[in-house]
């Protein structure tokens, strides 16, 4: 039933995403850090977001022709659209490129982005090489972030419905 099915596939979905950050390398902060310096720059990581786009691709074609209304965006298997909002959207406005600029800045600064940060929650520091510190407050941080910009957004929304009534 689609019930279950919707959490395992997130489980297995994630669970191979770990995995794939873990077996590349990038889930090390000092690879990721070797990729943003450029005085001793490290390509590596290129090679692992080609070699995804490489299989993603195909894959998202086929999905995307097998699919009963060809006409229709591409949908998830076990939902009726995604879930994140502007997900189909091509869209470049200030809210995208101030939000990518401030990521980058949070990436340049701790070594670390989402996906290694949660695993390096988990995974032996040895292994990682990033302190357990660093990742409870990196995770922490990132946690407020989405937070404030939940309500300042909600703020956002609340102001602008309230001058188009005026």
């Amino acid at each position: 039933p689609v019930s279950v099915a919707l959490p395992l596939s997130k489980f297995l979905s994630l669970t191979g995403f770990g995995m794939g950050l873990c077996l590349s390398g990038m889930a090390m902060p000092a690879k990721l850090a070797g990729f943003l310096d450029l005085r001793a720059w490290d390509p590596s990581l290129l090679f692992v977001l080609g070699g995804a786009h490489l299989l993603k691709t195909p894959l998202m074609q086929l999905w995307v022709r097998l699919d009963a209304d060809t006409d229709a965006r591409p949908r998830p298997v076990f939902m009726t659209e995604f879930a994140c909002r502007g997900a189909n959207t091509t869209t470049i406005d200030f809210s995208l490129v101030a939000g990518s600029a401030i990521f980058g800045v949070g990436w340049a600064m701790t070594g670390l982005c989402p996906g290694p940060a949660i695993i390096c929650l988990v995974a032996p520091q040895d292994l990682l090489g990033a302190e357990m510190g660093s990742a409870l407050l990196f995770n922490a941080s990132f946690i407020a972030g989405g937070c404030l910009h939940k309500c300042l957004l909600k703020e956002a929304l609340l102001y602008s419905s309230s001058s188009k009534t005026k």
